[in-house]
Protein backbone atom coordinates (compact mmCIF):
# COMPACT_ATOMS: atom_id res chain seq x y z
CA UNK A 1 0.00 0.00 0.00
CA UNK A 2 2.39 2.26 0.98
CA UNK A 3 3.93 2.17 -2.71
CA UNK A 4 0.72 3.17 -4.41
CA UNK A 5 1.21 6.46 -2.40
CA UNK A 6 4.54 6.57 -3.41
CA UNK A 7 3.65 6.54 -6.76
CA UNK A 8 1.10 8.65 -6.86
CA UNK A 9 3.26 11.21 -5.12
CA UNK A 10 6.22 10.94 -7.64
CA UNK A 11 3.52 11.22 -10.48
CA UNK A 12 2.38 14.38 -8.58
CA UNK A 13 5.88 16.14 -8.46
CA UNK A 14 6.85 15.00 -12.18
CA UNK A 15 3.87 16.75 -13.31
CA UNK A 16 4.95 19.42 -11.32
CA UNK A 17 8.23 19.86 -12.68
CA UNK A 18 6.95 19.61 -16.04
CA UNK A 19 4.08 22.75 -15.43
CA UNK A 20 6.85 24.59 -14.16
CA UNK A 21 9.10 24.59 -17.11
CA UNK A 22 5.92 25.39 -19.44
CA UNK A 23 6.67 29.00 -20.80
CA UNK A 24 5.17 30.94 -23.98
CA UNK A 25 6.41 33.88 -25.77
CA UNK A 26 4.06 35.60 -27.93
CA UNK A 27 5.92 38.50 -29.99
CA UNK A 28 3.58 40.63 -32.59
CA UNK A 29 5.67 42.87 -35.21
CA UNK A 30 4.92 45.12 -37.93
CA UNK A 31 3.93 42.40 -40.32
CA UNK A 32 4.56 39.23 -38.35
CA UNK A 33 3.22 37.75 -35.70
CA UNK A 34 5.23 34.46 -34.09
CA UNK A 35 4.27 32.17 -30.85
CA UNK A 36 7.27 30.24 -29.34
CA UNK A 37 6.66 27.46 -26.18
CA UNK A 38 8.99 25.64 -24.24
CA UNK A 39 8.38 22.39 -21.81
CA UNK A 40 9.38 20.06 -20.60
CA UNK A 41 9.86 17.56 -24.25
CA UNK A 42 11.75 20.82 -25.55
CA UNK A 43 10.75 23.92 -28.20
CA UNK A 44 8.71 24.80 -30.75
CA UNK A 45 7.08 27.60 -32.50
CA UNK A 46 4.90 29.04 -35.90
CA UNK A 47 4.71 32.38 -37.17
CA UNK A 48 2.55 33.78 -39.29
CA UNK A 49 1.92 37.11 -41.34
CA UNK A 50 -0.28 39.59 -39.78
CA UNK A 51 -2.10 39.84 -42.84
CA UNK A 52 -3.90 35.97 -41.90
CA UNK A 53 -5.60 37.68 -39.02
CA UNK A 54 -9.18 38.16 -39.82
CA UNK A 55 -8.63 41.53 -37.12
CA UNK A 56 -9.40 42.36 -33.36
CA UNK A 57 -12.67 40.53 -32.08
CA UNK A 58 -13.97 40.85 -28.35
CA UNK A 59 -15.20 37.55 -26.99
CA UNK A 60 -16.66 36.34 -23.89
CA UNK A 61 -15.55 33.05 -22.70
CA UNK A 62 -16.39 31.03 -19.87
CA UNK A 63 -13.60 29.80 -17.46
CA UNK A 64 -14.08 27.03 -15.40
CA UNK A 65 -11.53 25.69 -12.94
CA UNK A 66 -12.35 23.23 -10.00
CA UNK A 67 -15.86 24.61 -8.13
CA UNK A 68 -15.32 28.50 -10.14
CA UNK A 69 -16.91 29.59 -12.57
CA UNK A 70 -16.13 32.71 -13.83
CA UNK A 71 -17.04 35.22 -17.58
CA UNK A 72 -14.20 36.92 -18.61
CA UNK A 73 -14.22 39.89 -21.87
CA UNK A 74 -11.57 39.19 -24.45
CA UNK A 75 -10.23 41.33 -26.86
CA UNK A 76 -8.38 38.73 -29.21
CA UNK A 77 -6.60 38.72 -32.83
CA UNK A 78 -8.71 36.61 -34.45
CA UNK A 79 -7.81 34.42 -36.98
CA UNK A 80 -9.59 31.42 -38.91
CA UNK A 81 -7.84 28.45 -36.61
CA UNK A 82 -9.12 28.89 -33.04
CA UNK A 83 -5.16 27.61 -31.91
CA UNK A 84 -3.63 30.76 -33.79
CA UNK A 85 -5.88 33.11 -31.99
CA UNK A 86 -3.71 35.56 -29.75
CA UNK A 87 -5.14 37.39 -26.52
CA UNK A 88 -4.21 41.04 -26.13
CA UNK A 89 -6.31 41.77 -23.31
CA UNK A 90 -8.81 40.68 -20.69
CA UNK A 91 -11.05 41.43 -17.86
CA UNK A 92 -13.54 39.86 -15.03
CA UNK A 93 -16.03 42.88 -15.67
CA UNK A 94 -17.13 44.10 -19.09
CA UNK A 95 -16.46 47.65 -18.89
CA UNK A 96 -13.90 49.29 -21.24
CA UNK A 97 -13.61 46.22 -23.46
CA UNK A 98 -14.71 48.50 -26.67
CA UNK A 99 -11.81 50.95 -26.04
CA UNK A 100 -8.83 48.25 -25.47
CA UNK A 101 -10.40 46.96 -28.89
CA UNK A 102 -10.46 50.01 -30.54
CA UNK A 103 -6.69 51.23 -29.19
CA UNK A 104 -5.54 47.65 -30.31
CA UNK A 105 -7.16 48.06 -33.54
CA UNK A 106 -5.76 50.96 -34.35
CA UNK A 107 -2.13 50.04 -32.75
CA UNK A 108 -1.94 46.73 -35.37
CA UNK A 109 -3.96 48.69 -38.29
CA UNK A 110 -6.26 46.26 -38.51
CA UNK A 111 -10.30 46.36 -38.57
CA UNK A 112 -12.54 45.71 -35.95
CA UNK A 113 -14.12 42.43 -36.23
CA UNK A 114 -16.89 40.01 -35.15
CA UNK A 115 -15.13 36.44 -34.04
CA UNK A 116 -15.38 33.15 -35.34
CA UNK A 117 -17.24 30.68 -33.08
CA UNK A 118 -15.17 27.84 -32.19
CA UNK A 119 -15.25 25.60 -28.59
CA UNK A 120 -12.38 23.69 -26.85
CA UNK A 121 -11.64 20.50 -28.48
CA UNK A 122 -12.24 18.59 -25.36
CA UNK A 123 -14.84 19.48 -23.14
CA UNK A 124 -13.86 17.35 -20.31
CA UNK A 125 -10.79 19.89 -20.04
CA UNK A 126 -11.59 21.92 -17.48
CA UNK A 127 -8.14 24.12 -17.67
CA UNK A 128 -9.45 25.21 -20.72
CA UNK A 129 -10.99 28.59 -21.89
CA UNK A 130 -14.13 27.62 -23.57
CA UNK A 131 -16.02 30.55 -25.69
CA UNK A 132 -19.59 29.77 -25.98
CA UNK A 133 -22.23 30.18 -28.83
Amino acid sequence: MPAVFLLIGASLFLFGIRAALWRRRETIGTDQVSVEEWDSTGGRGWSEPLSRYRGLAVVEVERERESMLGRLKVVVLDHEQADRRIVLWSQMMSRDVERWQEGYAGWLDLPKVKALPWKAPAASDKATVVQRT
